[in-house]
Order: C-alpha cells, then structure tokens, then sequence
C-alpha cells in the first residue's frame, strides 16, 4: 500500500485516486470505530 502515506497526525492520505477502495479497506482494519466517516 504504498499510495498510502501515514502523516504526522496519524491520518493516512490518499495519492492514488484509484487506490480509494484500498484505502477505504485498510483504514477500516487498522481504525474500524475511530473514523466512521470513512466507512463508505
């Protein structure tokens, strides 16, 4: 997961717009209840 980048704040960023669905899937398997904002 290389598109995805941690940043100083913890939150990850998306570079790829394609890599959306990966992002989605791995933040929900390392923060499922902390963002549910992100739970698409």
């Amino acid at each position: 997961l290389s598109a995805l980048r941690r940043t100083k704040v913890g939150q990850f960023r998306i570079e790829d717009a394609y890599d959306i669905p990966t992002f989605v899937s791995h933040f929900n398997q390392i923060q499922p209840n902390t963002n549910p904002t992100q739970n698409q």
